[in-house]
């Protein structure tokens, strides 16, 4: 199903004041300019730019995960994470284990977790725990994801025809734990309470997003992108790319005139905001009002179509879906305001008509059709 985007908050106020929110489709204008919101994730629009982002909370994704094809995970902000086994093999008494725990590159580990204690990792070597007789048994050597890592390279001569250089990973974050065996049998559960080698997590400042107002930042360029907990710029991140929703290459984009209506002016705007104007040209299907373009965008015989216009139209036009809200700095209000001429012949009756429509018993009415009560 064709999806369209809301680019306006058409707010119509009346005799009780309601308003409707003007959404994005299912494959919004951040399908195709990446800064649309995710279900749930509107409410974090709302701190972008904080000031103090809160300490990394317990993620899902803490346990290593063992699984012949592993889900792949791509975060953002910073988290604390474990990683799916992409490596488990023993040599001479020591255990080699390679993590995957992002896919793209990380901005920074912060803090390297073994059960519940913060390493200190001091040349590869955990030095304040799982020690014997002061000699550290636990090693840590961690990759951030870029395309030049080396992938653990001298696992090929220890590991011939298990690890070769097709093992590099580029692109995916990634740890290496080594474990050692105590020389003693005896000593293993004082050097590993519990009997197992240590579970690993990180703390991480996770994947650099591309932030399209900063001029020294190339979208076509991730050496250029810079870590961000803007959830803006993070959905801009997820929608553009292919683990996220991989709506970057939209190949129609269909709206209201762009010099005419209310809602295509301000959606060209916001195009030309981001920078994307010439990248769509040839894209662009424009139409007399928003109603029209979203009967079209119902019948399109393009592969990956996606619209905007105001909600209420989106809404009104089977076949046309709709999803979250367009981001504060991209929103357009318009406020309607219910009122009756001086000169009416039929006063009392125009009053009663704008009561039913802002009155309570048609708040579901309003609602439906995409309106909402003004806060």
């Amino acid at each position: 199903m064709p999806a369209a985007i809301g680019t306006l908050i058409l707010t119509a106020v009346g005799a009780g004041g309601f308003a409707t929110t003007a959404v994005i489709g299912e494959a919004t204008v951040a399908s195709i300019v990446g800064t649309v919101a995710l279900t749930g994730a509107s409410i974090g629009l709302q701190l972008a730019l904080a000031p103090k982002p809160p300490e990394p909370g317990e993620q899902k994704g803490q346990l290593t995960t063992r699984q012949p094809v592993p889900v792949r995970r791509r975060y953002y902000g910073r988290v604390k994470i474990g990683g799916a086994l992409m490596f488990s093999e023993t040599l001479d008494n020591t255990r080699y284990q390679v993590l995957a725990l992002n896919h793209g590159e990380v901005a920074d580990y912060e803090q390297h977790w073994l059960n519940e204690i913060v390493a200190v990792v001091v040349a590869n070597q955990v030095t304040n725990a799982f020690l014997q007789s002061g000699f550290p048994l636990v090693g840590i050597i961690w990759e951030y994801g870029t395309e030049s890592d080396l992938g653990f390279g001298f696992l090929q001569a220890q590991f011939p025809g298990k690890w070769d250089a097709a093992h590099r990973g580029l692109g995916i974050a990634k740890v290496l734990i080594t474990t050692g065996q105590p020389a003693d049998q005896e000593n293993f559960t004082a050097v590993y309470p519990g009997g197992l080698p240590p579970p690993y997590r990180a703390v991480v400042a996770s994947t650099k997003c591309w932030d399209f107002r900063n001029p020294g930042q190339d979208r076509n360029n991730k050496l250029t992108w810079q870590f961000s907990e803007n959830p803006v710029l993070q959905i801009l991140d997820f929608h553009r790319h292919a683990d996220g929703m991989g709506l970057a290459p939209q190949d129609a984009v269909y709206f209201p005139d762009p010099k005419l209506a209310t809602a295509g002016i301000h959606f060209a705007k916001v195009l030309d905001a981001l920078g994307i104007s010439g990248e769509l040209t040839g894209r662009l299907r424009p139409f007399p009002n928003g109603a029209a373009a979203m009967q079209a965008l119902a019948r399109s015989p393009d592969a990956r179509p996606i619209g905007c216009t105001q909600v209420t139209e989106i809404r009104n036009t089977p076949g046309v879906a709709l999803a979250g809200p367009l981001p504060k700095e991209f929103e357009l209000a318009t406020v309607y305001t219910a009122g009756v001429c001086a000169r009416a012949t039929l006063p009392e009756q125009a009053k009663h008509l704008a009561g039913l429509l802002s009155g309570e018993a048609a708040r579901g009415a309003r609602e439906q059709a995409g309106f909402e009560l003004i806060a």
